[in-house]
């Protein structure tokens, strides 16, 4: 049985624990999706926390102790327009990994988030691939937030 580094952690099928392993973070309520993004991104150096809701990605992200997430994947379709509002918290709270959608996204949400690849459908391989060539050697941290007082 493998220790789970944190209770809102959910390992994909097959996932190993590795130190140092890449973090990434999944939301989609669709249970097709769910599994392409599961078989996608299954391989020995890559932890995957499946979150249930925009307050949990959030939570998963920039409130849960070190090692930050570096990837999150995110289904837009499934966002209503509070939840993407709400998201954009992750990058107002200082993470700064990278994010991949899936479904159709405006650009000004797209520039807004700072989303590095939009797969609008899932083809075998697309999300593989993309990850792969971002490369993650750094492990990413919660950046300070000052605060600016009049």
């Amino acid at each position: 049985m493998r220790p789970n580094p944190h209770p809102r952690v959910v390992f994909a099928k097959g996932t190993r624990v590795v130190k140092n392993a890449v973090r990434a973070v999944v939301y989609s309520p669709n249970e097709a999706r769910a599994e392409w993004v599961e078989r996608e991104l299954a391989h020995e150096e890559l932890m995957i926390q499946i979150c249930r809701g925009v307050r949990e990605i959030i939570a998963a992200l920039v409130d849960d102790p070190a090692p930050r997430p570096q990837i999150l994947v995110v289904d837009f379709d499934a966002l209503d327009p509070g939840a993407i509002l709400e998201l954009h918290s992750i990058r107002e709270r200082g993470w700064t990994g990278t994010v991949f959608a899936l479904g159709k996204v405006p650009v000004g949400i797209r520039k807004s988030l700072h989303i590095e690849q939009v797969l609008a459908t899932l083809v075998d391989n697309t999300l593989r691939i993309a990850v792969a060539e971002i490369g993650f050697e750094k492990q990413t941290r919660r950046l300070p937030v000052l605060s600016v007082t009049p």
